[in-house]
């Protein structure tokens, strides 16, 4: 039976049916905020520390019950990881404050041209990329190329059943986007939308 996991201000809990288990730094965790998680193809679960007000110590993964960290050492951006996605390679994307940093290997490496604080990453059925940041909005990137489609801070992206790209923005005037076939509709009212990749 499938465990669910939570991320929370105060570590990562993992619950199978009535059973409750709670990750701390005592176990290996990097750091007790968990703000962003990811189940990659081969099960393995990913999880980012830091964000907001609080400063992060990186991401770590978990595998066959063994915690594993990356730093900045490891060649990430920043030490606070805010968001999560996996490319259609099955590489590792990791928004941090300072843009996003690609898994290659052991180590990561920056994904040129972005230099925000990255809430969130979707992989959308034709295999673009899709980057909501803060000072530079929302972005599409296709082999590694990102192009500036918005340019509120863009906190949480939803791909529709007919591949248009929903996007939540800051701006009070026109909160939430659609972008459909290469054209951004801005509606007035803000839509909740849930990520598809499921971060928190």
């Amino acid at each position: 039976r499938d465990r669910v996991w939570v991320g929370t201000q105060n570590g990562l809990y993992s619950i199978d049916g009535d059973h409750v288990d709670q990750l701390t730094e005592n176990d290996g965790l990097v750091h007790p905020q968990v703000g962003a998680l990811l189940a990659d193809a081969d099960g393995d679960l990913w999880y980012g520390t830091g964000g907001f007000a609080s400063a992060g110590n990186g991401a770590g993964r978990y595998i066959a019950d063994e915690l594993r960290s990356f730093t900045v050492a490891d060649g990430l951006k920043t030490d606070e990881v805010m968001s999560l996605g996996n490319d259609a390679e099955g590489r590792l994307w990791a928004g941090t404050w300072d843009g996003v940093s690609i898994l290659e290997g052991d180590r990561f490496r920056d994904l040129p041209g972005l230099t925000s604080n990255t809430w969130e990453i979707l992989l959308a059925r034709d295999s673009a990329m899709w980057v909501g940041t803060s000072q530079s909005g929302l972005h599409r990137c296709v082999a590694e190329v990102c192009e500036e489609l918005g340019t509120a801070t863009t906190t949480r992206l939803f791909e529709d059943a007919t591949g248009d790209i929903w996007a939540s923005t800051s701006t009070s005037l026109s909160p939430t986007l659609r972008v459909s076939n290469d054209a951004v509709t801005r509606y007035p009212e803000r839509i909740h939308l849930v990520s598809n990749q499921g971060n928190a």
